[in-house]
Order: structure tokens, then sequence, then C-alpha cells
């Protein structure tokens, strides 16, 4: 049985993610539970009721993703030739699903930076990220190998896909080194306290210490903004698949050999029961 056009996955994927995450936005920006200007996307999940949302948008995009990774792999299987081709292709799999597990952790472990959860929200996050870039450098590589050879669209493909992938390592490396940088760290720990009125109201006094706390919160927000960032070309990444799931066709076959291997010893004019 012939189903949908498979490139329709993708799309109902990407726009399934991105509505999820504007419903969990827009929810905690009714009930006041983070900035309303570029916050961290999981300050976007991290307290009820978007959290809930939060957790089954992140299960129902992870499984999609892993169908669409699934069927890149077995596509590219059929393809390639000689056994190294292969190996490499089933590593940039295995490092594909393990990326969407730590997705999913992302979303299972709340960030409150205070408890164990938080840390296990963290190293997830990274890890993500991480493995997404190899995974990404890893279907550029397997784009030039697949078909159709020496056509013009594969190789404006390729450059968008290379485009993307280096722009993606280069604000991942600016992402991570900001993290511990004293003021953001400074901003972090008093961003809820009284300290920050303290700090506003007293201005003369303490005007290093405000400025300190100023640059902090400007470098939390380039850091946020630089986080939206990346789940913008993650999402344009999936997207360059398109041009060559247009030529796939997936098929829909269920069988039931045993039954059929039954059918055939049983003598003509018989029936068999079970």
């Amino acid at each position: 049985m012939y189903l949908f056009p498979i490139w329709y996955l993708i799309i109902i994927t990407c726009v399934e993610f991105a509505l999820g995450l504007l419903l969990t936005y827009t929810l905690g920006v009714i009930q006041g539970n983070f900035r309303p200007i570029f916050p961290y996307i999981s300050d976007t999940g991290a307290y009820p009721i978007e959290n809930g949302f939060f957790v089954l948008v992140f299960a129902i995009t992870s499984f999609l993703v892993i169908i669409i990774i699934y069927i890149r792999f077995k596509d590219a299987h059929t393809h390639l030739e000689g056994l190294f081709h292969r190996i490499f292709n089933f590593i940039v799999l295995v490092i594909g699903v393990a990326a969407i597990f730590f997705l999913m952790g992302v979303a299972a472990f709340e960030s409150d930076d205070s408890s164990l959860s938080s840390k296990f929200h963290f190293t997830c996050a990274g890890l993500t990220i991480f493995l997404e870039l190899f995974f990404e450098i890893g279907q550029v590589i397997i784009g030039i190998m697949l078909p159709p050879k020496r056509v013009w669209w594969k190789w404006i493909v390729f450059a968008i896909q290379l485009s993307i992938t280096t722009i993606c390592l280069v604000l991942a490396i600016f992402f991570f080194a900001l993290i511990f940088h004293p003021s953001r760290v400074f901003y972090r720990e008093n961003r809820n306290s009284t300290m920050v009125d303290t700090i506003t109201s007293d201005l003369q006094n303490n005007a290093t210490q405000v400025e300190f706390f100023n640059l902090g919160l400007r470098i939390d927000y380039a850091r946020a903004c630089t986080e939206w960032m990346l789940f913008v070309l993650v999402v344009a990444f999936y997207f360059t698949f398109i041009p060559d799931f247009n030529r796939i066709q997936v098929n829909l076959v269920i069988t039931r050999p045993k039954d059929i291997i039954i059918m055939e010893k049983v003598p003509t004019g018989e029936v068999q029961t079970s």
C-alpha cells in the first residue's frame, strides 16, 4: 500500500515542533513564569502547566524525527556501496538516535538551577547539541554519496547543509564559551533575589556592581538568542532532506509468513482452525 509522500513527514515534524514550542512559550508568558523576550527554550517548559505540554511536544517530535532518521539511513543503505560506507551510515544513524534520546532527557529533567535534575538537564542539552553537530556533518558526507549524481540542485543542497553545519558549530562554541562567564553567573545567581532591587536602587554606591549585573544580563540574552538560532538552523537542516525524500516511496507491507506456511501444509479440501 502506497503511503503519502514521505517528505510531508518532514514538514509535519518541523511544524509540530515549532507550534508546540510556541504553545509552551505563550502559556509561560501568560503566567509570568519567565521573561517574555528571548527566554531559554528550556525555560518555556520548566514550570506548570506548560511543562506537561513541553514533554508531550518533545516526545512526539522525537518519535517523528527517529522515523525520518531511519528512512534516511535505509535510503542511504540501499544506494551506498562498500562496507566502509555502510558502516559509516550506520554510525551516523546511531549518533542521530542518541541525539534524540538526549533531547528527550532535556524535556524529562526540569531546569531549576539547584537540583540534581538541573545537572541532568544541562548534560542532556550539551550532548544533544554535540551529537546533532556530528549527525549533520555525517549527513553532509552521505548526501554527496547518494544519487542522483551530477545534478545542479544537489550541490545547492550540499552548500546549504555545509553552511548550516558550519554556522551551528560556531554558534555552539559561542554558546558554551559564555556559560561560565563571571558576570553571567552573577546575574543568574541574583536575578530572582532581593539583591536585584538593592542594586537597582543604589546605583551611586554600587555602580560597578550594577554594571557587572547588567553585563551578565546582556550575555544571558545573547546565549538565549544563540540557542533559538541553533533551534532554527537545526529545523532548517532537516528541510534540506526534502529533495531526497521527494524521490523516496515508502510502502507498508504486512505479512504473516508462518501462517502462509501452515496453509500450504493443509491438504486440499480440509480446513485447519486454531
